[in-house]
């Protein structure tokens, strides 16, 4: 398979990652965070950009909507960048210590949209 070849099933298979009635919702949220880092000079992203990024989104969103945006932006980097992005439940979810240190694979749920996840025995 010529190199032009391997590229186009790539970008085909990435394609077809995104949920075709959603796509361009998922691009709007990726240029947004691309925006945000080219206003704060940032090349790479990493967990502290990511976290200080929502921590921000975080004051005029509510935790569902952030999960929303969350699971879309954490979709976008890897189609587009290739980085996994591990969970900040702390800043989003606004979880306790108790309940993040708790939480399982078993507890999350990706609903394509949005992560649902399961706190148990939260503090009342």
């Amino acid at each position: 398979m010529e190199n032009f070849e391997l590229e186009d099933a790539v970008k085909e298979v990435m394609d077809g990652i995104l949920p075709k009635k959603s796509r361009k919702i998922y691009e709007a949220q990726y240029d947004t965070f691309v925006k945000w880092c080219c206003q704060r000079k940032l090349e790479n992203v990493n967990e502290d950009v990511l976290l200080v990024f929502f921590a921000e989104k975080s004051k005029t969103l509510s935790s569902s909507t952030l999960w929303a945006h969350y699971s879309m932006l954490k979709t976008m980097l890897n189609v587009k960048r290739n980085i996994g992005v591990a969970l900040i439940f702390g800043v989003a979810g606004a979880c306790r210590g108790k309940e993040l240190h708790e939480l399982t694979i078993s507890d999350v749920t990706d609903m394509d949209h949005a992560l649902l996840v399961n706190v148990r025995n939260t503090k009342k």
